[in-house]
C-alpha cells in the first residue's frame, strides 16, 4: 500500500516543498484515486451489469459519486 501511494506523491510533488495545506490537499486527492481503483473484474457481458468494487465500497459502504478535480487551481 505504502508503493500505491509513493509513486503518485514522488510523480506529483517530485523534489518541490510544499506547505502542510498544499501536501494535505496533495495527500487527499491521492487518497481518493486510490480508494476508486477497481478490485473486481468488470465484465463486458450486458447480462452482467454491476457496478465495479473498490476500496471505497469498503470504507462508506457506498461507491463514491465524486472524483477529484485535477488541473483546478
Amino acid at each position: 500500500m505504502v508503493k500505491v501511494v509513493k509513486q503518485p506523491l514522488k510523480t506529483t510533488v517530485g523534489r518541490t516543498r510544499l506547505n502542510y495545506d498544499e501536501l494535505q490537499t496533495t495527500n487527499v486527492e491521492i487518497e481518493a484515486i486510490v480508494n476508486e481503483r477497481l478490485l473486481t473484474y468488470v465484465y463486458d457481458d450486458e447480462e452482467f451489469i454491476s457496478t465495479p468494487f473498490t476500496p471505497s465500497h469498503i470504507i462508506t459502504g457506498r461507491q463514491s459519486t465524486s472524483a477529484p478535480a485535477f488541473g483546478s487551481c
